[in-house]
């Protein structure tokens, strides 16, 4: 078994996608597992074991072969058409794009190869994307919708990896333990910085980070403080280390290379960073991180993905923004909403694992900042749960649709013998580690009220998928019940041409077929929810 796992994307959402890598070297442990990437990811390779080969294109040499007058215009395409001819010489039995992109599309359509999954465009230009994972993925890429599955956790499952522990291990390099080693670290508790992203919008400011820093050494004064980056990033560190000396900080500066960060990481107690790859990297590292998510971070999609890890969210109507687009204030008012005193306090709580303390600092600071706290649930998807979150429904609300998603982008539903009594059991225990103070009658009676609307949203799918057959309904009918019954549908773009839609029968609608098929998806999901709300109801009641 040869496969070919594609990800064309920045360094941070290639560690990402390192659970799936792992989980196909344990799924096929006799097969070849090859990678394509871009020449950045390359770094990670002393540290990432079972991958027989890496492929790299150079981003930035194909893009200047296109805009350089002084190249013929073709050359970029030759240079790519020959390395894919390698690649395709390797005869891969299966190739997974996780990068859904027109350009890693374009590319893994021009590898043969007998099975795929992810975004492949063909010979015609036609886009497939093998998985309802992946198409899920791309009817949820606008900002504005409600709810997402993290990242990692479409990839994982939309690679055909199923319920189980994400494995996010990495090697320690023996460069990387010396260049850690070098810094002189002694004992004691060790908090790194992570000060800069790639994005200007997701920084906190220079001036933050300082008074943040001399407000905790306050509360922690044996603390040693590193403050990491790349060597790219030395300038501005260097700076930053004197303004930190000259007020009289205990810091250390640590320029390292990913390796060196890594073997870092291991030994620290916590990582306060932004949107980063060293975010991510840390989630190899099993570190503890306090994410700032500022600007274009969206936590919900790209969160710290380990349990118990702290997001602080600054409420600002405008978060999070668009990555390409630049600040719309007139002032970083994200950024300046996250206060150096609520951080620092967040760190000293959060280190000593005083959650009581920090829901008592959310609760006093919550018209500013959003306390998230990260959990692994048992169905095996990644929640950042509000530490003031009282509404308990809200919770299950989650769980049952996330669990439901789950089935359905699965296709577990159209097995016989699907487990949603195992399903429902794990739902139940979630109930019961965060619910454990809710009135179980009263969740009965919000259960029962689910699966009455489950069951309606089925019947009233039901009548209109007749209804599209035999060209009856009104635009107005369809286009109410998917606003009503699927919020997320908000983000379709059919359902925007189906808002602007003058005539009033289905027969003048271009995208029929989109209709039904949307039409076929919320009937399938409301019957698969109704049998998880059922399963989940019996299994509360037999242990009252």
């Amino acid at each position: 078994m040869k496969i070919l796992v594609v990800s064309l994307l920045r360094l941070g959402d290639f560690i990402q996608i390192l659970p799936v890598v792992n989980g196909l070297r344990r799924q096929f442990p006799g097969g070849e597992l090859d990678l394509l990437t871009f020449t950045p990811a390359q770094q990670l390779a002393p540290m990432i074991t079972g991958v027989s080969k890496w492929w790299t294109l150079n981003r930035e040499d194909l893009q200047q072969g296109l805009g350089n007058i002084d190249i013929p215009l073709l050359t970029s395409f030759s240079v790519l058409q020959e390395q894919l001819d390698l690649v395709n010489a390797r005869e891969y039995d299966l190739v997974i794009n996780l990068t859904q992109t027109d350009f890693s599309a374009w590319i893994c359509g021009y590898i043969n190869t007998p099975s795929r999954a992810g975004l492949m465009r063909d010979v015609k230009g036609a886009a497939q994307f093998h998985s309802g994972w992946f198409q899920y993925l791309n009817d949820h890429a606008a900002l504005s919708v409600p709810d997402i599955f993290h990242y990692s956790d479409i990839f994982y499952f939309g690679s055909g990896l199923k319920n189980g522990e994400r494995d996010w291990s990495m090697t320690e390099s023996v460069r990387g333990r010396r260049e850690a080693a070098a810094l002189g670290i002694g004992a004691g508790e060790q908090i790194v910085l992570q000060l800069l992203t790639s994005d200007e919008k997701k920084n906190w400011s220079t001036e933050s980070w300082l008074q943040m820093l001399r407000q905790l050494q306050v509360f922690r004064p044996a603390a040693q403080f590193i403050l990491l980056g790349a060597p790219s990033e030395e300038a501005h560190l260097e700076e930053v280390y004197h303004r930190a000396e000259a007020r009289g900080l205990n810091v250390i500066e640590a320029i390292l290379s990913l390796e060196g960060a890594f073997s870092l990481l291991k030994t620290a107690d916590v990582l306060i960073s932004g949107d980063t790859s060293i975010k991510h990297l840390a989630n190899c590292a099993g570190t503890p991180v306090i994410e700032l998510s500022l600007g274009s971070s969206d936590y919900r999609r790209t969160g710290a993905y380990t349990a118990d890890s702290l997001l602080l969210q600054p409420r600002i109507a405008c978060t999070p923004c668009p990555h390409s687009s630049a600040c719309s204030q007139s002032t970083h008012k994200c950024a300046e909403q996250l206060s150096p005193s609520a951080v620092s306090l967040s760190v000293h709580h959060y280190l000593n694992k005083d959650w009581a303390q920090l829901k008592q600092l959310a609760a006093e600071l919550n018209q500013e900042v959003n306390w998230l706290r990260t959990h692994i649930t048992g169905s095996g998807f990644w929640l950042a749960i509000n530490i003031l979150e009282s509404q308990a429904m809200r919770l299950v609300d989650t769980l049952v649709e996330r669990s439901a998603w789950k089935f359905f982008l699965n296709r577990d539903h159209l097995n016989s013998l699907a487990e949603y009594g195992s399903e429902g059991t794990r739902i139940k225990s979630e109930i019961e580690i965060h619910l454990a103070a809710a009135d179980m009658t009263d969740m009965r009676q919000h259960l029962s009220f689910l699966e009455s609307r489950a069951e309606n949203i089925s019947e009233k799918a039901s009548a209109l998928i007749e209804g599209v057959k035999k060209r009856t309904p009104s635009i107005a009918e369809i286009r109410d019940f998917i606003t009503a019954h699927q919020p997320d549908a908000e983000s379709l773009p059919w359902l925007e041409q189906l808002r602007s839609q003058v005539p009033r029968t289905v027969v003048e609608i271009g995208g029929l077929r989109r209709v039904h098929n949307h039409l076929e998806r919320c009937r399938s999901q409301a019957q698969v929810k109704t049998k998880l709300i059922r399963c989940l109801k019996t299994q509360l009641t037999e242990s009252k």
